[in-house]
Protein backbone atom coordinates (compact mmCIF):
# COMPACT_ATOMS: atom_id res chain seq x y z
CA UNK A 1 0.00 0.00 0.00
CA UNK A 2 1.19 3.60 -0.64
CA UNK A 3 2.22 5.89 2.15
CA UNK A 4 0.00 8.74 3.31
CA UNK A 5 1.08 12.42 2.96
CA UNK A 6 1.55 12.77 6.71
CA UNK A 7 3.75 9.62 6.82
CA UNK A 8 5.90 11.03 4.00
CA UNK A 9 6.34 14.33 5.78
CA UNK A 10 7.30 12.54 9.00
CA UNK A 11 9.96 10.61 7.06
CA UNK A 12 11.38 13.92 5.75
CA UNK A 13 11.59 15.28 9.30
CA UNK A 14 13.30 12.14 10.56
CA UNK A 15 15.81 11.98 7.71
CA UNK A 16 17.03 15.59 7.92
CA UNK A 17 20.25 16.26 9.88
CA UNK A 18 20.09 18.54 12.86
CA UNK A 19 20.95 22.15 12.01
CA UNK A 20 24.50 23.27 12.85
CA UNK A 21 24.95 24.79 16.29
CA UNK A 22 27.20 27.56 15.04
CA UNK A 23 26.74 29.73 11.98
CA UNK A 24 29.52 30.51 9.48
CA UNK A 25 30.24 34.61 9.77
CA UNK A 26 32.68 74.94 12.41
CA UNK A 27 32.77 77.57 14.55
CA UNK A 28 31.02 80.70 13.10
CA UNK A 29 33.42 83.43 11.81
CA UNK A 30 34.05 86.50 13.94
CA UNK A 31 32.81 89.83 12.66
CA UNK A 32 35.18 92.78 12.62
CA UNK A 33 33.10 94.55 15.21
CA UNK A 34 33.98 91.73 17.58
CA UNK A 35 37.65 91.84 16.71
CA UNK A 36 37.85 95.57 17.33
CA UNK A 37 35.66 95.48 20.41
CA UNK A 38 32.97 97.65 18.85
CA UNK A 39 29.29 96.70 18.70
CA UNK A 40 27.83 95.50 15.45
CA UNK A 41 25.49 97.85 13.66
CA UNK A 42 21.76 97.13 13.63
CA UNK A 43 20.06 96.22 10.37
CA UNK A 44 19.16 99.13 8.13
CA UNK A 45 15.63 100.46 7.94
CA UNK A 46 15.41 99.06 4.40
CA UNK A 47 16.19 95.59 5.69
CA UNK A 48 13.58 95.89 8.45
CA UNK A 49 10.99 97.13 5.99
CA UNK A 50 11.74 94.25 3.63
CA UNK A 51 11.11 91.68 6.34
CA UNK A 52 14.70 90.40 6.25
CA UNK A 53 16.52 90.14 9.51
CA UNK A 54 20.21 89.61 10.06
CA UNK A 55 21.44 88.14 13.32
CA UNK A 56 24.05 90.43 14.84
CA UNK A 57 26.73 89.06 17.14
CA UNK A 58 26.74 90.20 20.73
CA UNK A 59 29.39 92.87 21.38
CA UNK A 60 32.47 91.15 22.72
CA UNK A 61 35.77 92.80 23.44
CA UNK A 62 38.86 90.96 22.31
CA UNK A 63 40.95 89.63 25.21
CA UNK A 64 44.33 91.28 25.78
CA UNK A 65 46.20 88.26 24.43
CA UNK A 66 44.06 87.93 21.30
CA UNK A 67 45.73 88.32 17.88
CA UNK A 68 45.67 91.83 16.52
CA UNK A 69 45.27 90.96 12.83
CA UNK A 70 42.23 93.21 12.50
CA UNK A 71 43.37 96.26 14.46
CA UNK A 72 44.07 98.21 11.27
CA UNK A 73 40.38 98.32 10.35
CA UNK A 74 39.06 101.78 11.03
CA UNK A 75 38.03 101.51 14.69
CA UNK A 76 35.24 104.09 14.54
CA UNK A 77 33.42 102.44 11.63
CA UNK A 78 30.95 99.69 12.60
CA UNK A 79 30.64 96.53 10.52
CA UNK A 80 27.07 96.49 9.20
CA UNK A 81 25.83 93.35 7.51
CA UNK A 82 23.39 95.10 5.18
CA UNK A 83 24.25 97.77 2.66
CA UNK A 84 21.94 100.80 2.27
CA UNK A 85 20.22 99.27 -0.74
CA UNK A 86 19.33 96.14 1.22
CA UNK A 87 21.75 93.54 -0.24
CA UNK A 88 24.47 91.76 1.70
CA UNK A 89 27.87 93.40 1.59
CA UNK A 90 30.90 91.76 0.03
CA UNK A 91 33.10 90.64 2.92
CA UNK A 92 36.77 91.23 2.17
CA UNK A 93 40.08 90.14 3.67
CA UNK A 94 43.24 92.10 2.75
CA UNK A 95 46.55 90.19 2.94
CA UNK A 96 49.70 92.30 2.34
CA UNK A 97 52.94 92.71 4.26
CA UNK A 98 53.11 96.49 3.65
CA UNK A 99 50.98 98.51 6.13
CA UNK A 100 50.59 101.44 3.71
CA UNK A 101 49.11 99.12 1.06
CA UNK A 102 46.63 97.66 3.50
CA UNK A 103 45.57 101.09 4.72
CA UNK A 104 45.22 102.51 1.21
CA UNK A 105 42.97 99.61 0.15
CA UNK A 106 40.84 100.06 3.28
CA UNK A 107 40.49 103.79 2.68
CA UNK A 108 39.70 103.34 -1.01
CA UNK A 109 36.99 100.76 -0.33
CA UNK A 110 35.54 102.60 2.63
CA UNK A 111 33.27 104.68 0.41
CA UNK A 112 31.96 101.74 -1.60
CA UNK A 113 28.76 100.65 0.08
CA UNK A 114 28.94 97.11 -1.33
CA UNK A 115 32.35 96.38 0.17
CA UNK A 116 33.27 95.66 3.77
CA UNK A 117 36.82 94.87 4.89
CA UNK A 118 36.43 92.42 7.75
CA UNK A 119 40.11 91.71 8.43
CA UNK A 120 43.73 92.10 7.40
CA UNK A 121 46.83 89.95 7.60
CA UNK A 122 50.56 90.64 7.14
CA UNK A 123 51.77 87.24 5.88
CA UNK A 124 50.53 84.29 3.89
CA UNK A 125 50.34 82.15 7.03
CA UNK A 126 48.22 84.75 8.81
CA UNK A 127 46.11 85.12 5.68
CA UNK A 128 45.28 81.41 5.64
CA UNK A 129 44.40 81.47 9.32
CA UNK A 130 42.22 84.58 9.00
CA UNK A 131 40.51 83.23 5.88
CA UNK A 132 39.48 80.02 7.62
CA UNK A 133 38.33 81.92 10.72
CA UNK A 134 36.41 84.76 9.04
CA UNK A 135 35.37 82.98 5.81
CA UNK A 136 35.29 86.12 3.64
CA UNK A 137 33.74 86.25 0.20
CA UNK A 138 36.85 87.67 -1.47
CA UNK A 139 40.52 87.96 -0.47
CA UNK A 140 42.87 90.61 -1.86
CA UNK A 141 46.24 88.84 -1.72
CA UNK A 142 49.79 90.15 -2.28
CA UNK A 143 52.23 87.74 -3.96
CA UNK A 144 55.56 88.44 -2.25
CA UNK A 145 55.31 88.22 1.55
CA UNK A 146 57.58 86.96 4.32
CA UNK A 147 56.96 83.65 6.03
CA UNK A 148 56.60 80.06 4.86
CA UNK A 149 53.76 80.86 2.46
CA UNK A 150 53.83 83.48 -0.27
CA UNK A 151 50.61 84.72 -1.84
CA UNK A 152 50.38 81.95 -4.43
CA UNK A 153 51.02 79.16 -1.90
CA UNK A 154 48.51 80.71 0.52
CA UNK A 155 45.97 80.91 -2.30
CA UNK A 156 46.38 77.20 -3.03
CA UNK A 157 45.87 76.29 0.65
CA UNK A 158 42.77 78.46 1.01
CA UNK A 159 41.16 77.19 -2.19
CA UNK A 160 41.74 73.63 -1.09
CA UNK A 161 40.08 74.13 2.30
CA UNK A 162 37.42 76.72 1.37
CA UNK A 163 36.96 76.59 -2.41
CA UNK A 164 34.06 79.06 -2.42
CA UNK A 165 36.36 81.92 -1.31
CA UNK A 166 37.56 83.90 -4.32
CA UNK A 167 41.05 85.45 -4.37
CA UNK A 168 42.41 88.47 -6.26
CA UNK A 169 46.20 88.55 -6.58
CA UNK A 170 48.13 91.84 -6.36
CA UNK A 171 51.75 92.12 -7.49
CA UNK A 172 54.27 94.68 -8.72
CA UNK A 173 55.66 92.09 -11.12
CA UNK A 174 53.77 92.02 -14.40
CA UNK A 175 55.03 88.53 -15.16
CA UNK A 176 53.12 85.99 -17.25
CA UNK A 177 54.65 83.16 -15.24
CA UNK A 178 53.31 84.68 -12.01
CA UNK A 179 49.88 85.02 -13.56
CA UNK A 180 49.91 81.40 -14.70
CA UNK A 181 50.95 80.15 -11.26
CA UNK A 182 48.32 82.32 -9.56
CA UNK A 183 45.53 81.04 -11.77
CA UNK A 184 46.65 77.44 -11.32
CA UNK A 185 46.55 77.99 -7.55
CA UNK A 186 42.92 79.08 -7.89
CA UNK A 187 43.07 82.88 -8.06
CA UNK A 188 40.08 84.53 -9.69
CA UNK A 189 41.87 87.69 -10.91
CA UNK A 190 45.33 89.26 -11.17
CA UNK A 191 45.97 93.01 -10.76
CA UNK A 192 49.15 95.09 -10.82
CA UNK A 193 50.09 97.14 -7.71
CA UNK A 194 48.95 99.71 -6.94
CA UNK A 195 45.58 98.85 -8.49
CA UNK A 196 43.27 101.49 -9.91
CA UNK A 197 40.28 101.70 -7.58
CA UNK A 198 37.74 101.17 -10.40
CA UNK A 199 39.63 98.08 -11.59
CA UNK A 200 39.82 96.76 -8.04
CA UNK A 201 36.09 97.26 -7.37
CA UNK A 202 35.20 95.64 -10.69
CA UNK A 203 37.43 92.64 -9.90
CA UNK A 204 35.91 92.37 -6.41
CA UNK A 205 32.38 92.49 -7.84
CA UNK A 206 33.12 89.77 -10.38
CA UNK A 207 34.84 87.58 -7.80
CA UNK A 208 32.01 88.03 -5.28
CA UNK A 209 29.43 86.86 -7.80
CA UNK A 210 31.35 83.61 -8.25
CA UNK A 211 31.75 83.31 -4.49
CA UNK A 212 28.04 83.84 -3.81
CA UNK A 213 27.09 81.24 -6.42
CA UNK A 214 29.56 78.74 -4.99
CA UNK A 215 28.30 79.37 -1.45
CA UNK A 216 24.68 78.96 -2.55
CA UNK A 217 25.52 75.66 -4.25
CA UNK A 218 27.42 74.52 -1.16
CA UNK A 219 24.54 75.42 1.16
CA UNK A 220 22.05 73.66 -1.10
CA UNK A 221 24.24 70.56 -1.06
CA UNK A 222 24.50 70.66 2.74
CA UNK A 223 20.73 71.01 3.08
CA UNK A 224 20.27 68.09 0.75
CA UNK A 225 22.68 65.97 2.79
CA UNK A 226 20.93 66.97 6.02
CA UNK A 227 17.57 66.04 4.54
CA UNK A 228 18.94 62.66 3.49
CA UNK A 229 20.46 62.08 6.92
CA UNK A 230 17.13 63.00 8.52
CA UNK A 231 15.29 60.25 6.63
CA UNK A 232 14.09 57.37 8.78
CA UNK A 233 16.00 54.18 8.08
CA UNK A 234 13.57 52.04 6.14
CA UNK A 235 13.03 48.31 6.44
CA UNK A 236 13.98 45.76 3.79
CA UNK A 237 11.54 42.87 3.40
CA UNK A 238 12.77 39.97 1.26
CA UNK A 239 10.28 37.51 -0.22
CA UNK A 240 11.95 34.15 -0.92
CA UNK A 241 11.14 30.50 -1.56
CA UNK A 242 13.52 27.62 -2.32
CA UNK A 243 10.84 26.29 -4.67
CA UNK A 244 10.20 27.95 -8.02
CA UNK A 245 6.56 28.76 -8.75
CA UNK A 246 5.62 29.15 -5.09
CA UNK A 247 4.03 32.53 -5.81
CA UNK A 248 6.69 34.91 -4.44
CA UNK A 249 6.17 37.50 -7.17
CA UNK A 250 2.39 37.59 -6.75
CA UNK A 251 2.76 37.80 -2.99
CA UNK A 252 5.40 40.57 -3.20
CA UNK A 253 3.30 42.63 -5.63
CA UNK A 254 0.18 42.44 -3.46
CA UNK A 255 2.08 42.89 -0.20
CA UNK A 256 3.57 46.11 -1.56
CA UNK A 257 0.10 47.36 -2.46
CA UNK A 258 -1.30 46.86 1.06
CA UNK A 259 1.79 48.18 2.86
CA UNK A 260 1.94 51.35 0.77
CA UNK A 261 0.35 54.53 2.09
CA UNK A 262 1.15 58.26 1.86
CA UNK A 263 2.84 57.95 5.27
CA UNK A 264 4.71 54.73 4.42
CA UNK A 265 5.57 54.70 0.70
CA UNK A 266 6.83 51.41 -0.69
CA UNK A 267 9.32 50.50 -3.40
CA UNK A 268 9.57 47.00 -4.90
CA UNK A 269 12.88 45.70 -6.21
CA UNK A 270 12.67 42.89 -8.74
CA UNK A 271 15.55 40.70 -7.62
CA UNK A 272 14.66 37.91 -10.03
CA UNK A 273 17.11 39.49 -12.43
CA UNK A 274 16.87 37.23 -15.47
CA UNK A 275 13.11 36.80 -15.79
CA UNK A 276 11.50 39.09 -13.24
CA UNK A 277 7.77 39.78 -13.64
CA UNK A 278 7.00 42.51 -11.11
CA UNK A 279 6.51 45.05 -13.89
CA UNK A 280 4.13 42.64 -15.68
CA UNK A 281 1.96 42.24 -12.57
CA UNK A 282 1.63 46.04 -12.41
CA UNK A 283 1.35 46.44 -16.20
CA UNK A 284 4.26 48.89 -16.19
CA UNK A 285 7.09 49.64 -18.56
CA UNK A 286 10.18 51.67 -17.77
CA UNK A 287 13.05 53.15 -19.72
CA UNK A 288 15.40 52.25 -16.89
CA UNK A 289 16.07 49.02 -14.99
CA UNK A 290 18.11 47.88 -12.04
CA UNK A 291 21.01 47.37 -14.45
CA UNK A 292 21.24 51.12 -15.13
CA UNK A 293 21.41 51.85 -11.42
CA UNK A 294 23.83 49.02 -10.69
CA UNK A 295 26.32 50.47 -13.16
CA UNK A 296 26.50 53.57 -10.94
CA UNK A 297 26.45 51.76 -7.60
CA UNK A 298 30.26 51.78 -7.30
CA UNK A 299 29.96 55.48 -6.40
CA UNK A 300 27.59 57.14 -3.97
CA UNK A 301 24.08 56.85 -5.39
CA UNK A 302 22.61 60.32 -5.64
CA UNK A 303 18.97 60.78 -4.69
CA UNK A 304 18.04 62.30 -8.05
CA UNK A 305 19.71 59.45 -9.96
CA UNK A 306 17.86 56.78 -7.98
CA UNK A 307 14.51 58.52 -8.38
CA UNK A 308 15.05 58.78 -12.13
CA UNK A 309 15.51 55.00 -12.41
CA UNK A 310 12.27 54.07 -10.64
CA UNK A 311 8.99 53.18 -12.35
CA UNK A 312 5.86 54.67 -10.78
CA UNK A 313 2.46 53.03 -10.56
CA UNK A 314 -0.78 54.99 -10.25
CA UNK A 315 -1.32 53.42 -6.82
CA UNK A 316 1.79 55.23 -5.57
CA UNK A 317 3.96 52.12 -5.42
CA UNK A 318 7.40 52.61 -6.97
CA UNK A 319 9.51 49.84 -8.40
CA UNK A 320 12.94 49.03 -9.74
CA UNK A 321 12.31 46.55 -12.50
CA UNK A 322 14.44 43.65 -13.70
CA UNK A 323 16.92 44.13 -16.58
CA UNK A 324 17.11 42.23 -19.84
CA UNK A 325 18.22 38.61 -19.25
CA UNK A 326 21.66 39.12 -20.81
CA UNK A 327 22.38 42.02 -18.39
CA UNK A 328 21.60 40.05 -15.22
CA UNK A 329 25.06 38.50 -14.88
CA UNK A 330 26.69 41.94 -14.90
CA UNK A 331 25.01 42.90 -11.61
CA UNK A 332 27.04 41.73 -8.62
CA UNK A 333 26.11 41.33 -4.97
CA UNK A 334 27.93 44.49 -3.83
CA UNK A 335 26.01 46.62 -6.33
CA UNK A 336 22.73 44.96 -5.37
CA UNK A 337 23.36 45.50 -1.65
CA UNK A 338 24.28 49.16 -2.24
CA UNK A 339 21.03 49.70 -4.14
CA UNK A 340 18.90 48.12 -1.41
CA UNK A 341 20.58 50.09 1.35
CA UNK A 342 20.24 53.34 -0.60
CA UNK A 343 16.56 52.71 -1.22
CA UNK A 344 16.08 52.04 2.48
CA UNK A 345 17.12 55.64 3.16
CA UNK A 346 14.37 56.83 0.80
CA UNK A 347 11.44 54.54 1.60
CA UNK A 348 10.05 53.15 4.88
CA UNK A 349 9.56 49.79 3.16
CA UNK A 350 11.70 48.13 0.48
CA UNK A 351 10.16 44.86 -0.72
CA UNK A 352 12.49 42.53 -2.64
CA UNK A 353 11.22 39.75 -4.88
CA UNK A 354 13.85 37.04 -5.38
CA UNK A 355 14.51 33.95 -7.46
CA UNK A 356 14.40 30.51 -5.84
CA UNK A 357 18.09 29.91 -6.60
CA UNK A 358 20.59 31.11 -4.00
CA UNK A 359 22.43 33.42 -6.36
CA UNK A 360 24.83 36.09 -5.13
CA UNK A 361 22.15 38.77 -5.43
CA UNK A 362 19.56 36.64 -3.61
CA UNK A 363 22.04 36.03 -0.80
CA UNK A 364 22.77 39.78 -0.75
CA UNK A 365 19.06 40.50 -0.35
CA UNK A 366 18.75 38.00 2.52
CA UNK A 367 21.84 39.50 4.14
CA UNK A 368 20.45 43.06 3.98
CA UNK A 369 16.94 42.05 4.96
CA UNK A 370 15.17 43.10 8.15
CA UNK A 371 12.40 40.53 7.68
CA UNK A 372 12.44 37.44 5.43
CA UNK A 373 9.10 36.18 4.16
CA UNK A 374 9.65 32.47 3.39
CA UNK A 375 6.99 31.17 1.02
CA UNK A 376 6.06 27.49 0.90
CA UNK A 377 3.38 25.20 -0.52
CA UNK A 378 1.58 22.16 0.84
CA UNK A 379 3.32 19.61 -1.37
CA UNK A 380 6.05 17.33 0.00
CA UNK A 381 8.88 18.43 -2.36
CA UNK A 382 8.40 22.05 -1.31
CA UNK A 383 8.32 21.13 2.37
CA UNK A 384 11.54 19.14 1.91
CA UNK A 385 13.24 22.13 0.27
CA UNK A 386 11.99 24.48 2.98
CA UNK A 387 13.45 22.19 5.62
CA UNK A 388 16.82 22.09 3.82
CA UNK A 389 16.86 25.88 3.56
CA UNK A 390 16.05 26.36 7.24
CA UNK A 391 18.84 23.94 8.16
CA UNK A 392 21.22 25.94 5.97
CA UNK A 393 19.97 29.33 7.23
CA UNK A 394 22.53 29.79 10.06
CA UNK A 395 25.39 29.34 7.62
CA UNK A 396 23.78 32.00 5.39
CA UNK A 397 23.49 34.40 8.32
CA UNK A 398 19.70 34.22 8.09
CA UNK A 399 18.34 34.81 11.58
CA UNK A 400 15.24 32.69 12.35
CA UNK A 401 14.00 35.56 14.53
CA UNK A 402 13.49 37.74 11.48
CA UNK A 403 11.88 35.02 9.31
CA UNK A 404 8.13 34.63 8.75
CA UNK A 405 6.75 31.44 7.22
CA UNK A 406 3.85 31.79 4.76
CA UNK A 407 1.99 28.91 3.12
CA UNK A 408 0.63 29.94 -0.25
CA UNK A 409 -2.26 28.42 -2.24
CA UNK A 410 -3.43 26.62 0.89
CA UNK A 411 -6.30 24.14 0.64
CA UNK A 412 -7.53 22.58 3.86
CA UNK A 413 -9.04 19.67 1.92
CA UNK A 414 -5.87 18.72 0.07
CA UNK A 415 -2.18 18.52 0.76
CA UNK A 416 -0.35 18.45 4.09
CA UNK A 417 -2.18 20.23 6.95
CA UNK A 418 -0.63 23.49 8.12
CA UNK A 419 -0.14 22.17 11.67
CA UNK A 420 1.96 19.27 10.34
CA UNK A 421 4.01 21.65 8.15
CA UNK A 422 4.75 23.87 11.15
CA UNK A 423 5.77 20.80 13.16
CA UNK A 424 8.15 19.51 10.50
CA UNK A 425 9.72 22.90 9.83
CA UNK A 426 9.80 23.72 13.55
CA UNK A 427 8.51 27.16 12.65
CA UNK A 428 5.26 28.92 13.39
CA UNK A 429 3.21 29.80 10.31
CA UNK A 430 2.61 33.55 10.16
CA UNK A 431 -0.07 33.44 7.46
CA UNK A 432 -1.81 31.04 5.10
CA UNK A 433 -2.96 32.37 1.74
CA UNK A 434 -5.96 30.36 0.46
CA UNK A 435 -5.95 28.87 -3.01
CA UNK A 436 -7.89 31.20 -5.29
CA UNK A 437 -6.84 30.67 -8.89
CA UNK A 438 -9.72 32.71 -10.26
CA UNK A 439 -8.65 35.83 -8.39
CA UNK A 440 -4.91 35.48 -8.86
CA UNK A 441 -4.88 34.48 -12.54
CA UNK A 442 -7.34 37.22 -13.55
CA UNK A 443 -5.39 39.89 -11.64
CA UNK A 444 -2.09 38.74 -13.16
CA UNK A 445 -3.48 38.80 -16.70
CA UNK A 446 -5.00 42.24 -16.17
CA UNK A 447 -1.83 43.66 -14.68
CA UNK A 448 -3.63 44.82 -11.52
CA UNK A 449 -2.72 43.30 -8.10
CA UNK A 450 -5.89 41.89 -6.57
CA UNK A 451 -5.37 43.90 -3.37
CA UNK A 452 -5.83 47.06 -5.47
CA UNK A 453 -9.19 45.95 -6.86
CA UNK A 454 -12.02 47.28 -4.65
CA UNK A 455 -14.37 44.62 -6.00
CA UNK A 456 -12.17 41.92 -4.44
CA UNK A 457 -11.80 43.55 -1.03
CA UNK A 458 -13.92 40.89 0.70
CA UNK A 459 -12.01 37.95 -0.75
CA UNK A 460 -10.29 35.69 1.85
CA UNK A 461 -6.98 35.96 -0.04
CA UNK A 462 -7.03 39.76 0.41
CA UNK A 463 -7.68 39.34 4.13
CA UNK A 464 -4.75 36.90 4.28
CA UNK A 465 -2.41 39.47 2.71
CA UNK A 466 -3.59 42.00 5.30
CA UNK A 467 -2.88 39.43 8.01
CA UNK A 468 0.65 38.98 6.65
CA UNK A 469 1.14 42.75 6.64
CA UNK A 470 0.18 42.89 10.33
CA UNK A 471 2.54 40.01 11.12
CA UNK A 472 5.44 41.80 9.38
CA UNK A 473 4.75 45.06 11.20
CA UNK A 474 4.58 43.23 14.53
CA UNK A 475 7.82 41.36 13.84
CA UNK A 476 9.56 44.64 12.98
CA UNK A 477 8.34 46.16 16.25
CA UNK A 478 9.57 43.12 18.16
CA UNK A 479 12.99 43.31 16.49
CA UNK A 480 13.29 47.04 17.19
CA UNK A 481 12.31 46.65 20.84
CA UNK A 482 15.29 46.61 23.23
CA UNK A 483 16.27 43.28 24.70
CA UNK A 484 15.86 42.64 28.42
CA UNK A 485 19.57 43.33 28.95
CA UNK A 486 19.40 46.58 26.97
CA UNK A 487 16.28 47.66 28.84
CA UNK A 488 17.94 46.88 32.18
CA UNK A 489 21.08 48.83 31.19
CA UNK A 490 18.99 51.81 30.09
CA UNK A 491 17.04 51.69 33.35
CA UNK A 492 20.26 51.74 35.38
CA UNK A 493 21.60 54.70 33.39
CA UNK A 494 18.34 56.60 33.90
CA UNK A 495 18.51 55.91 37.63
Amino acid sequence: MGRSAEEAVSEIAASQPAPPKEAAAATAPSEMSQATGHPAAAPSSDARAGGASVAQPAPTAAPPSAPTYAQEILPTRPAPQISPHGSRKIRLLVVDDIPQTRQSIIRALRFHEKCEVIGTAKTGDEGVKMALELLPDVIIMDVNMPGSLDGIAATAVIKQKAPWIEIIILTVQDDVDYMRKAMMAGARDFLAKPPMIDDLVLAITRASQHSMEAQAAREALEKKKEAQRALVQGKIITVYSPRGGAGCTTLAANLAAVMHSPETPVVIVDGSLQFGDIAVLYNLQSQFTIFDLAMQANDELELEVVEQMLARHSSGVHMLIAPRPEQAEQINSLQFSAILRRLSTMYPYVIVDTTHRLTDTTLAALDCSDVDVLVGLQDIPTIARMRKFLDLAPALNVDPARSLLVINAYDSKAGVPDAKIAQVLKTKIAATLPRDLGTTIISINRGVPFTLNPELATKPIVAAIQELKSAIEQRLRDLDAPSEEEAETASKKAA
